[in-house]
C-alpha cells in the first residue's frame, strides 16, 4: 500500500521513539488494517470481513488505497511500546 502523504512520517517516527522492529512491524499492519476497514463499509465487520479483504487486496495491487495519518493515529493506539 502507498502512503496518502509522506510528510506525516515525521510525526509517526516521533511517536514511535523507542519502538523496536516487532514494533514498527505491528504498526504498519495495524494501519494497513484501519487503511482497509476505513475503505470498507460498515459490512467489512463481521461476515463480510472476507469479502472486504479480498477486495481491499484487489484494490492495492492497483495503489488505490493509500495509508493516511489517521491510519497511523489509530494504529499507535493498539501497539504497545
Amino acid at each position: 500500500m502507498a502512503l496518502e502523504d509522506q510528510g506525516d512520517l515525521h510525526r509517526v517516527a516521533h511517536a514511535a521513539v523507542g519502538f523496536v522492529g516487532r514494533d514498527l512491524k505491528a504498526l504498519c499492519s495495524h494501519a494497513a488494517g484501519a487503511c482497509i476497514l476505513r475503505a470498507g463499509s460498515p459490512a467489512s465487520c463481521g461476515k463480510g470481513l472476507l469479502k472486504e479483504v479480498d477486495k481491499a487486496k484487489e484494490a492495492c495491487s492497483g495503489s488505490a488505497l493509500r495509508i493516511c495519518a489517521a491510519d497511523f493515529d489509530q494504529a499507535l493506539t493498539q501497539v504497545p511500546c
